[in-house]
C-alpha cells in the first residue's frame, strides 16, 4: 500500500536526480527515479508545472459534431464540458454553475440549454447565462458576469487541447514538424466511432507513458503483436522534446495491398490510399505530452486519453477514429465491434503490466534502470518530464 506522504528529504533527492536528468538530456539513457511515481508531493508539483501550465487533450471535436451537443470532461480539479453552441462554434467551459456550484451536466449528450439540477439556473451551450429564478431581486446578481467560465483551447488535428492557465504558448507551431510527418492521413477529417471508459486505473500517467514502447512486444504482446509488428522493425524519429514518435514496420508476410496494388498493412476497415510506403507498412505511435498517444494506421486509429487524479492513478479512456472512407461502410458497427475487441485484448496485457510495475515501484530494490535503443521513447520522455518539473 502507498505511503501518503513521502519524507521531506526524499523529495529533494529526488527533485535533484531530475535536475541531473535534466541537465544531462538523459544521455544516460535511463528510467525516471522509481520514487517519482508514487509521491504525493512530487504529484502536486506536476500538476502546477505540467497539466495547468500545459496543452492536455481532452477529446476530439467530432464528438461533439452537432449544435447542442456536449461531453464532460474532468480534468484535476476542473470540471469542464466540450460543447457545440446553436450556431456550430465549438467551446470548451467550466461546468460548475456560476451559483452554488453544482455542475450543469455529466455524462454527454445533446441539449437546448445546460440547467443546473440544484436550483434550476440554465445556461446556453456557449456558456451564457439564460435564467436564474428569483434573483432580481439579489444586489449582486449580474446576468452578464455569470456566464459559464470559457477555458482556453486549441484545435490541433480535430483533437481539442486545453490549457488551464490561460498563459502556455501556442501549441500549434509546437507541433509543425510532427504535422508534416503524418500531413498524409488528413487527420482533421477523421471520425470517433467509439470510445471506452475504463474507469479509474492503479498506476501513475508515466508508468502509462513509459508503456509506449515497442519493445515490449517480445514480452508482454508476444501472441498479440509480435508476429505483425517484429522486434527487429522498431524505430524511433528525432523530435523537438515536445512529442515522441515512435513505431514499428509491419512484417513483410502481415502485408496486404491498398486499392492502388499498394503493399499496406491490414486492419479493421479498407486501407486509405495516398499516403506514402513508409506510413503504409508503419505503425505509427505518437506521444503528445503528456497524457495521451495516438496510433494512426492506414485502416484506423487507436486514440488514448490519460486523466492524472492522484499518485500512482489515471483515468483511462479509448477511442477507435475512422477514415473518413470508413463511415461509409455498410459493416462499420461490426467492425468497429471487432476493433475494440483486438484492442480490449491489447490494453488487459497491458493492465496488468501497468497495475504490476506501479506496485514494485514501492520497493526499496526499485531503482533506475538502464533502456535499450529500441525503447528511446521512454528515455525522452524522462528527459521531458525532468525538464518540465526543474525549470524555473
Amino acid at each position: 500500500m502507498l505511503s501518503t506522504s513521502t519524507p521531506r528529504g526524499d523529495v529533494d533527492l529526488l527533485m535533484d536526480e531530475l535536475r541531473k536528468i535534466a541537465a544531462s538530456g538523459n544521455s544516460e539513457q535511463m528510467t525516471l527515479p522509481p520514487g517519482v511515481y508514487n509521491s504525493p508531493e512530487i504529484h502536486e508539483l506536476e500538476r502546477e508545472r505540467i497539466f495547468r501550465p500545459g496543452w492536455i487533450m481532452i477529446g476530439r471535436a467530432d464528438q461533439v459534431p452537432e449544435p447542442g451537443d456536449y461531453l464532460s470532461v474532468d480534468l484535476l480539479d476542473e470540471r469542464l464540458v466540450l460543447s457545440r453552441d446553436g450556431a456550430g462554434e465549438l467551446h470548451v467551459l467550466s461546468r460548475i454553475c456560476r451559483h452554488r456550484w453544482m455542475p450543469v451536466c455529466e455524462g454527454s449528450g445533446n441539449a437546448r440549454i445546460l440547467q443546473c439540477p440544484y436550483h434550476a439556473w440554465s445556461y446556453d451551450l456557449d456558456g451564457t447565462l439564460r435564467s436564474a429564478p428569483d434573483m432580481s431581486d439579489c444586489p449582486s446578481y449580474s446576468p452578464a458576469e455569470l456566464s459559464l467560465v470559457e477555458i482556453r483551447f486549441e484545435l490541433w488535428q480535430g483533437f481539442v487541447f486545453v490549457n488551464l492557465d490561460g498563459r502556455a504558448e501556442p501549441l500549434g507551431p509546437q507541433l509543425v514538424e510532427l504535422e508534416r510527418e503524418i500531413a498524409e492521413y488528413r487527420l482533421s477529417e477523421w471520425r470517433t466511432v467509439w470510445s471506452r471508459d475504463y474507469g479509474e486505473m492503479p498506476w501513475d500517467w508515466k508508468v502509462m507513458q513509459d508503456n509506449g514502447d515497442c519493445y515490449h512486444h517480445i514480452g508482454l504482446h508476444r501472441q498479440t503483436l509480435l508476429e505483425m509488428w517484429p522486434l527487429r522493425l522498431i524505430w524511433d524519429k528525432p523530435n523537438n522534446g515536445r512529442y515522441a514518435l515512435t513505431g514499428c514496420g509491419t512484417a513483410e508476410e502481415a502485408l496486404g495491398t491498398d486499392a492502388d496494388g499498394n503493399p499496406v498493412m491490414s486492419g479493421t476497415f479498407e486501407p486509405m490510399t495516398g499516403l506514402t510506403p513508409f506510413q503504409r507498412e508503419n505503425l505509427f505511435l505518437i506521444y503528445i505530452y503528456p497524457n495521451y498517444f495516438i496510433a494512426p494506421t492506414p485502416t484506423e486509429m487507436f486514440v488514448a486519453r490519460v486523466f492524472p487524479v492522484g499518485p500512482g492513478r489515471v483515468r483511462f479512456i479509448t477511442d477507435l477514429v475512422a477514415p473518413p472512407h470508413a463511415l461509409s461502410d455498410p459493416e462499420l458497427e461490426t467492425k468497429a465491434e471487432q476493433g475494440g475487441e483486438f484492442l480490449d485484448t491489447i490494453n488487459r496485457e497491458d493492465m496488468v503490466a501497468c497495475t504490476s510495475v506501479q506496485a514494485s515501484l514501492s520497493s526499496a530494490t526499485a531503482t533506475r534502470g538502464p533502456l535499450s535503443s529500441k525503447e528511446m521513447c521512454v528515455a525522452q520522455f524522462a528527459a521531458w518530464f525532468a525538464r518540465q518539473m526543474t525549470e524555473e
